[in-house]
């Protein structure tokens, strides 16, 4: 959660730093794009490498067939969340 709050503040400050310097550069859809990304970039991040996922047939490397198993797996679950948390 710190890792996320920090990515999220480190965006923010690049965000206005590039909006300072040549104005309306991020519009709304690009800043609430990097907003969300820099919040969900790695939920539920088991604290290994997608290579270490692949070699020990990891149940995330199998789902995805290898392909960025863990970059999947990040925006998966948080669409997961987001839309379980509308029907509730």
């Amino acid at each position: 959660a710190i890792h996320a709050a920090d990515v999220l503040q480190a965006f923010h400050i690049m965000a206005l730093c590039v909006n300072q310097k040549k104005r309306d550069t991020l519009n709304q859809q690009d800043m609430l794009a990097g907003l969300l990304a820099s919040i969900i970039h790695d939920f539920e991040h088991p604290g290994f490498s997608n290579r270490h996922l692949i070699r020990t047939s990891h149940p995330i490397a199998l789902r995805y067939n290898d392909i960025s198993p863990l970059e999947c797996h990040h925006v998966a679950e948080s669409f997961q969340v987001m839309l379980t948390s509308q029907s509730g």
